[in-house]
């Protein structure tokens, strides 16, 4: 799958600052910061440190730094992880992130993460040919072995970002107990947050409907349900 918008497109269809640092593909696999700021309500008193698998350029990480004493985002790429820190940098909290370069699917990384809570954000949309030549899609680890990595090497309370097309009854197979939430932008099915361990609110399938629009510059959100 290609990218056909634009940066400058990207950033105001998103609701993103026009600041941002970020190129087109890591800007079009970043969350919305609707869903994202949604996110930091679901996680609130959850626990002190936070770890982003694949955290891109940070607009999660924002949403969610509040919550949390510490935080932690690993990312393969090292020049979306300089977007990262560029950002958090801009937002004033760089000083309570650790961040690191590496393959998340390697376990010597895990072993060392001590978190409360952990954000898995593969990237299964796009694909980008990497400095060493590979392409992103092809280094995706199985999502059922990666999620048994996280639990085994650092917490059982996951939320994983997953596609639409992923269907629950696999989720449910694969994992065990889960909320699998359908999240829903301004009326379009935008992706799942599949909760696990203690972040489960809601046994099955939930959904979350958010809006949100662009007036004179400035972002209006609404989360009616």
């Amino acid at each position: 799958m290609g990218i056909d918008d634009t940066k400058a497109e990207i950033i105001a269809k998103r609701g993103y600052r026009k600041s941002i640092k970020g190129d087109q593909y890591s800007l079009y696999l970043s969350n919305y910061p609707v869903a994202a700021d949604y996110l930091s309500e679901r996680l609130e008193n959850k626990g002190k440190i936070l770890v982003e698998l694949c955290c891109g350029v940070g607009v999660t990480m924002r949403a969610v730094a509040s919550k949390f004493e510490k935080l932690i985002g690993i990312e393969i790429d090292s020049e979306v992880l300089d977007f990262c820190r560029q950002n958090l940098k801009a937002a004033g909290i760089a000083s309570k992130i650790d961040f690191i370069q590496g393959d998340i699917s390697d376990q010597n990384i895990l072993k060392k993460i001590k978190a409360d809570v952990a954000i898995y954000d593969i990237p299964y949309w796009v694909s980008k040919e990497l400095p060493d030549g590979t392409n992103v899609l092809d280094r995706n680890p199985e999502l059922g072995v990666m999620i048994e990595k996280i639990r085994k090497n650092i917490t059982p309370n996951i939320v994983i970002f997953a596609p639409p097309y992923l269907k629950y009854n696999l989720v449910r197979e694969q994992f065990g107990k889960c909320e699998f939430q359908k999240i829903f932008i301004n009326g379009r099915y935008d992706r799942n947050y599949i909760f696990l361990g203690n972040l489960v609110e809601h046994k099955g399938v939930t959904e979350k409907r958010l809006k949100y629009s662009i007036v004179g510059g400035g972002i209006t959100k609404n989360s009616p349900n």
